[in-house]
C-alpha cells in the first residue's frame, strides 16, 4: 500500500477483531501492509500496555482503560505505525480489546462489508 492509494480512494474492507489479553506479552495483531487505518478501542475491564513492534511492559507502551478515548491511527498521519504489528499486556484479569481495521480490498474481496475475527 502506498499514499497514491488513498489519494485514489481506492475500496476498504473493515476487520473487527477481539483479543483476550493475558498478563505476558502477546502479538495482539499482525503487520498487515494493507491497514490504511486502526482504531484500538478500550479494555473491557482494567488496564492495557499497547506498543507497535516490541514487547510491551507495565512501564512501557500506550496505556488504555475503562473510560479512556480509543486509540486512533492512520495511515497518512501515522505512517507505518498503523502496518506494523501490536504487542500488548494487561495489568491483571484477561480484558477484551477490540481492533477495528481498515483494510485495502484485493479484487476477491469486494463482495464483503465486514470482516469479523476472533483471537
Amino acid at each position: 500500500m502506498c499514499m497514491e492509494d488513498i489519494r485514489l480512494g481506492r475500496e476498504t474492507i473493515t476487520r473487527i477483531t477481539n483479543v483476550t489479553m493475558g498478563t505476558a506479552d502477546a502479538i495482539l495483531i499482525g503487520n498487515e501492509p494493507r491497514r490504511k487505518s486502526l482504531i484500538i478501542c478500550q479494555p473491557s475491564n482494567g488496564s492495557v500496555q499497547l506498543l507497535p513492534r516490541s514487547t510491551a511492559s507495565g512501564t512501557v507502551g500506550f496505556d488504555l482503560a475503562p473510560g479512556m478515548a480509543p486509540i486512533i491511527l492512520t495511515v497518512e498521519h501515522h505512517g507505518s505505525l498503523v502496518t506494523d504489528e501490536w504487542h500488548g499486556l494487561a495489568d491483571a484479569g484477561a480484558p477484551i480489546v477490540t481492533f477495528i481495521e481498515s483494510l485495502l480490498i484485493h479484487g476477491t474481496e469486494k463482495q464483503l462489508n465486514v470482516v469479523p475475527t476472533s483471537s
